[in-house]
């Protein structure tokens, strides 16, 4: 794990391949343990922590702790005690309509037949890892990778050319991830699906439906 300043009152923290255990086997895993340490130990301290798929950057605020002094403290840290977290949020429960244009695409990536996607998806158990991309957009990772009828991928491909407009609500795959898009917008995911959920609405204290730690459970529709 490097450390590095992010500007006069951040942090920036990387994880690399050689961070990763049996504990933790993907770099993700690294950054999820690594952030809920953070967010357990530092929060009266730390303004916001954003973690991504290889990074976290921490943002600090307060007079008992400068940034340097995390540093310093982080640096004392073994990722390899840290405890795998997979389930410190809410499960949020997303019914789905299996009826998008690139199953045959993705049924050909995971070896299985084109109706056997939507038992596929909806039999792993999701992890909200981190937000991007867009208010409400979750990037979520798969909990558990074993299936009867194919092992997960090592990466769905995303689209040769983007899409000018994916509808609000679409269910996507690209590389690790799952997602639904939450609003109309551009794209390149795979899309697989859709849902009539909202995903982000400002009207609700919390806007977002899927958090940081939230476990998603696709549920299929017919």
């Amino acid at each position: 794990m490097i450390i590095q300043p992010y500007g006069d009152s951040a942090l920036i923290l990387t994880f690399e391949r050689q961070d990763t255990t049996a504990t933790h086997p993907r770099i993700l895993d690294c950054v999820l343990a690594m952030y809920a340490h953070i967010n357990a130990e530092y929060s009266r301290d730390v303004v916001d922590i954003v973690p991504a798929a290889e990074t976290i950057v921490i943002t600090v605020d307060s007079p008992r702790l400068t940034p340097g002094a995390l540093s310093k403290k982080l640096e004392c840290i073994d990722i390899h005690c840290l405890p795998a977290t997979m389930n410190d949020g809410k499960t949020v429960t997303i019914p789905v309509h299996y009826d998008g244009p690139d199953l045959g695409v993705v049924a050909h990536h995971l070896g299985i037949a084109e109706h056997e996607v939507a038992q596929w998806h909806s039999e792993i158990r999701w992890y909200a890892a981190f937000g991007g991309f867009a208010p409400g957009f979750m990037y979520l990772v798969a909990e558990q990778t074993h299936h009867a009828h194919a092992p997960r991928p090592v990466s769905i491909p995303r689209l040769a050319t983007p899409r000018t407009k994916i509808p609000a609500g679409s269910v996507a795959l690209a590389g690790h991830f799952s997602a639904v898009y939450p609003h109309q917008s551009p794209g390149g995911w795979q899309i697989i699906g859709h849902t009539t959920s909202t995903l982000w609405d400002v009207n609700k204290a919390a806007p977002s439906l899927i958090s940081p730690g939230d476990t998603v459970r696709f549920v299929e529709e017919k």
